[in-house]
């Protein structure tokens, strides 16, 4: 089956844009790419569509913020659009790309964007486990059971469980089977692509969806 990439996209500097397109060429070339894009200068979209990556969308001024969550927002309603069935959906964003200083940015593409990708291999192992639903790049314990980072999903969607794993999904970046994906869309509501997200949201909440599912997320990293 086909497996898909959900990216959250922001390029201010339009010289790091081959950084992030020929890593999604190399490690992702077999998937589907669909990309929301926060504010950016015009030429970024014509660099994207010159490497084949066409699935784009500008994010609603309306209700971007200054973080992944409203690219990922806009990224997932072009997703469900399509309507097409996956086995995996990897997430990934333009991490460092905000920084202005080019050495910052290259450590941190090069120590989380590009690790990422570059651990697919792995990811697609653990994912074969019918038990596991997600792998998260990064993990870290804390109290998630009757948080916000949890309840406010009920807010877009009615859960089959409730109960969730005490450890939050950082970075923003993380693979989890297509099923779980298409039954979120599949029942979110309209308002979920309308509202003006916490800047966190795809960080702290939506990874979450894999325990409401009944399966597990696992880890590459724990801090």
């Amino acid at each position: 089956m086909a497996k898909a990439v959900i990216m959250a996209a922001f390029m201010p500097q339009i010289r790091r844009s081959l950084a992030y397109s020929d890593a999604i060429k190399k490690h992702y070339s077999d998937c589907d790419v669909y990309i929301g894009i926060n504010s950016s200068p015009p030429g970024f979209e014509k660099i994207l569509h010159t490497q084949g990556l066409t699935n784009t969308v500008r994010v609603n001024p309306a209700i971007e913020v200054n973080s992944d969550a409203s690219a990922y927002q806009a990224a997932l309603k072009l997703f469900k659009e399509q309507n097409r069935k996956y086995e995996t959906v990897y997430f990934i964003h333009t991490k460092g790309a905000s920084y202005a200083d080019d050495k910052q940015w290259n450590e941190s593409y090069i120590g989380y964007f590009l690790d990422f990708c570059k651990r697919r291999e792995s990811i697609d192992k653990i994912l074969e486990s019918a038990r596991v639903g997600g792998v998260s790049y990064v993990g870290k314990e804390e109290p998630m059971n009757g948080s916000d980072y949890s309840t406010i999903m009920s807010e877009y969607y009615d859960p089959r469980f409730t109960a969730v794993k005490d450890i939050m999904s950082l970075i923003t970046m993380y693979a989890i089977k297509g099923p779980i994906v298409r039954q979120f869309l599949d029942t979110v509501r309209d308002d979920f692509f309308t509202d003006k997200l916490d800047r966190y949201f795809f960080e702290t909440s939506f990874p979450l969806i894999v325990d409401k599912y009944g399966l597990q997320r696992e880890h590459l990293v724990m801090w």
